[in-house]
């Protein structure tokens, strides 16, 4: 049991939500095999899931480590920021 331990309910709630991303990806590989996605489909509903599962990390170790725990990555010199996917697309 995790009982007041912040270190091991942030892990069993980092467990849980890995196999929930899991699930969703096996999803995604079924609905490919039955021919109800699009390899493009199939891409983009990753990159969502993938997305919404790093915000959930982020959120489950604001909330069970602090807010400390989670800063923003720093910028390396030398090497461009990746661009906002949701805006710096280019449309179909």
């Amino acid at each position: 049991m995790t009982g007041d331990n912040p270190n091991a309910r942030y892990r069993e709630a980092v467990a849980i939500e890995n196999r929930a991303l899991d699930a969703r990806l096996a999803n995604i590989r079924r609905r490919v095999d039955a021919g109800e996605y699009t390899t493009r489909q199939a891409a983009d509903e990753r990159v969502r899931c993938l997305t919404e599962h790093l915000a959930e990390l982020q959120r489950l170790r604001a909330r069970h480590l602090g807010s400390e725990a989670a800063p923003e990555p720093e910028q390396v010199p030398g090497i461009p920021p990746l661009p906002d996917i949701w805006t710096d697309r280019d449309p179909d």
